[in-house]
């Protein structure tokens, strides 16, 4: 790796810092209102992603309509993926 030096003057060197800390705030802020969802969804998961109720995709979108869904050990998941796709055939 190359390293590069430089000499910047003391209001440079703080006027990039300024811009830097604002960016880093900037982007934290918005990140805190986006959440983010497991690879494997539960049923209330699914529900949220998809701001849906839990008889909607139980009934219509898993029984009727064939969403994929993956069973373990008692446990109902939804791939993000393929639900992501299944969205899509309805845009």
């Amino acid at each position: 790796m190359t390293e590069i030096n430089l000499k910047l003057s003391d209001g440079f060197e703080k006027e990039i810092t300024q811009i830097v800390v604002k960016a880093v705030k900037t982007a934290q802020s918005e990140s805190q209102g986006v959440k983010t969802y497991p690879e494997y969804m539960s049923i209330i998961q699914t529900c949220e992603y998809a701001n849906i109720g839990r008889s909607t995709l139980e009934q219509n979108w898993i029984k009727k309509r064939g969403l994929p869904t993956i069973s373990v050990g008692g446990l109902t998941r939804i791939k993000k993926s393929d639900l992501d796709t299944f969205l899509s055939e309805f845009k």
